[in-house]
């Protein structure tokens, strides 16, 4: 299968913050299986509520490793950063 796809995601809301909505889309088209049972189409769907695909973004330290990441997730817990069902582009950090 070859599948092209294309993302529009960029918000800006400060120097160190990103978020936006997400608009994606897919394009797939089967080339060819050594069995029947792999030759299928894909179907990508948005979710009718556009402000349920969203990003929030924020910038690290250079010097970041994989434990800041995680101190971070946890402490973040409650704020910008923690994932809510339904996008609102005027929220802040």
């Amino acid at each position: 299968m070859a599948r092209r796809s294309h993302a529009a995601i960029v918000v800006a809301v400060d120097r160190d913050h990103l978020q936006g909505p997400v608009d994606h889309g897919f394009e797939n088209n089967t080339l060819g299986a050594s069995k029947k049972e792999l030759l299928y189409d894909l179907q990508t769907l948005k979710h009718p509520q556009a402000d349920r695909s969203y990003f929030r973004a924020q910038r690290l330290a250079d010097t970041a490793s994989c434990n800041d990441v995680l101190r971070l997730a946890k402490r973040n817990s409650g704020t910008w950063l923690t994932f809510k069902p339904h996008y609102d582009a005027n929220e802040r950090p």
